[in-house]
């Protein structure tokens, strides 16, 4: 009888959070989807919006996971509050692009669908030698698209809202073809060029390879050719250990590096015999007033020197240092901004100038720290998630459009921004 009683109570327990669940959930019996999300160049990523509409409005979303997977793990439902869909037209957005397919709502009903996107979505990998023309790809603010081109070149193409962008055309271009079409800089060795044509609402970073055998590492830099001539291309971020060069681009027009070869340069002044002549400048630039502003993965170093001079960055988590950025135009105030850092992580870095005489000045090392990566759920941004994110979410439940309690940029505020707020509660 005991045995028996207990069974009552457990089962009655765990009927409570359906009853709660069902009484919450007015209305006809939702409709179950399913199903797979692919692209032209492979399955969906992990964490894409998958959102249903009626009359064009949203009335549920979810996220693909397991390689492209919907539906199956969280469950996706259509619900029916006021028991009034039944016989309406559901259309189905991926990553906000229409799917061109659709379902009629019926009570009860559990339908897989699956869906071929034809765009390309995250890495697009060719060799060296094939050309890439006529690419559509679809960018997120987590999905940025990458274009690897063997070892020579990266380009990644980002955007901080759903946007699509077409690849005309990328391609690796001989010296032979740039000699012929654009010229060469007097005095420099072409060390990688590339046609890059790509269109669309979006910002393109590109990293360039090259090889310093008996190239002044000083003098590599990239240009665009302006349908004149080769226009210097600032700022840049220049790797010397990995041998690359990162800049970006909004133009479609050719990009190459040059670089100037090592040259023998003989000592100035004291020659024997003596002579006349104009004095040497032998006074290397003077570096004052060095301002930093940190970011979450950024920082901006401004600077002046008291004579015109070009000037670069070297820094790093080190005072190896490793990474250097810098500008190719003489001047007197200089701004560089430092982009790819890690939140919260303290840097080295150390500025250079060099005047036109040659002579280099140098700031000596000094450390900055970026700033911590927000905490999800922090609404108030008081450094925690508790009672007071929770009151601030409660007050805007069911708010549509741009809002603080939107965690999850869905546009709305629901229990998906609520269930962010939970796993990222704060123990006191």
């Amino acid at each position: 009888m005991k045995l028996f009683l207990r069974i009552v109570s457990i089962c009655g327990f765990l009927l409570v959070p359906f009853l709660v669940l069902a009484q919450s959930q007015p209305g006809g019996i939702p409709h179950q989807f399913y199903g797979s999300v692919n692209f032209s160049n492979g399955p969906a990523p992990d964490g894409l919006l998958v959102e249903a509409k009626i009359d064009g409005v949203t009335v549920a979303t979810t996220i693909t996971s397991q390689s492209g997977k919907y539906g199956y793990s969280p469950l996706f439902f259509v619900t029916d509050p006021d028991s009034n869909r039944a016989g309406k037209t559901i259309k189905f957005f991926i990553g906000g692009i229409d799917t061109g397919k659709s379902a009629t709502f019926e009570n009860g009903e559990h339908t897989k669908i699956d869906f071929v996107i034809p765009l390309n979505i995250g890495t697009i990998t060719r060799s060296e030698t094939q050309i890439i023309e006529n690419q559509s790809t679809l960018v997120t603010p987590t999905t940025p698209t990458v274009v690897k081109v063997g070892d020579k070149l990266i380009v990644i193409i980002s955007s901080q809202v759903n946007a699509t962008a077409t690849i005309e055309k990328i391609q690796k271009l001989s010296s032979d073809f740039v000699s012929a079409n654009y010229g060469i800089l007097s005095g420099t060795n072409l060390l990688n060029a590339f046609e890059i044509k790509i269109t669309g609402n979006v910002s393109i970073t590109v990293t360039m390879s090259y090889s310093d055998i008996g190239i002044d590492e000083d003098t590599i830099a990239p240009y665009r050719f302006d349908g004149t001539s080769w226009v210097p291309i600032e700022p840049f971020e220049i790797d010397k250990v990995a041998n690359t060069i990162t800049f970006s681009i909004s133009s479609q027009t050719p990009y190459a590096i040059f670089g100037s070869p090592i040259t023998y340069q003989p000592p100035t002044g004291g020659g024997v015999g003596g002579g006349g002549g104009e004095a040497v400048d032998t006074t290397p630039p003077s570096i004052s007033e060095i301002k930093v502003v940190p970011g979450i993965d950024r920082a901006t170093i401004t600077w002046k020197t008291d004579e015109p001079s070009i000037s670069w960055v070297v820094y790093g988590a080190t005072t190896d240092y490793g990474k250097e950025i810098k500008t190719t135009s003489y001047t007197t105030s200089h701004s560089l901004i430092l982009t790819g850092l890690s939140p919260a992580t303290l840097y080295h870095y150390q500025i250079k100038s060099r005047d036109a005489a040659g002579n280099i000045g140098s700031s000596g090392d000094r450390t900055f720290t970026t700033l911590p990566k927000p905490l999800k759920g922090d609404i108030n941004n008081d450094g925690k998630v508790d009672k007071y994110d929770f009151a601030l979410m409660m007050a805007n439940w069911g708010k549509i459009g741009a809002n603080t309690s939107d965690l999850n940029g869905d546009g709305k505020v629901d229990k998906y921004d609520f269930a962010i707020l939970m796993a990222n509660w704060t123990i006191a």
